[in-house]
């Protein structure tokens, strides 16, 4: 019920956030409009189109970024053996970390099996 819920959130956050993008183009053009009436809107404009730069900058940069990750899972995937092999040594990690947390709670349990006697007597 609670993931149905949000989901339904993030939908509504996805559409709002487009009509914010639509509605800031508009204003965009505006903008563009009126500064040939009103000279002060030079700099607003100016600093939007900074604004948007930098925003373009920042998107060419994560596609960038996303184009490396997609390269290295393909190379990934060229090599089932290393993979597999990153698989097997996971498991072996995994357990040997499973191993460490039942030592852990044997001693817990030696720390506290002594303090329980002392208590009833």
């Amino acid at each position: 019920m609670f993931l149905a819920i949000r989901d339904k959130q993030i939908c509504q956050f996805k559409a709002e956030i487009e009509n914010r993008k639509r509605m800031l183009c508009k204003k965009r053009k505006n903008l563009e409009r009126n500064v040939k009436e009103n000279m002060y809107l030079k700099m607003v404009l100016s600093d939007y189109n900074n604004y948007n730069n930098k925003m373009l900058e920042e998107k060419r940069k994560k596609i960038k970024f996303l184009q490396n990750i997609n390269s290295y899972i393909n190379n990934l995937n060229s090599d089932l053996n290393t993979t597999q092999k990153m698989i097997d040594l996971s498991n072996k990690e995994q357990n040997e970390i499973l191993r460490e947390i039942q030592n852990l709670r044997n001693e817990i349990e030696e720390i506290i099996e002594p303090l329980g006697d002392d208590i009833t007597d």
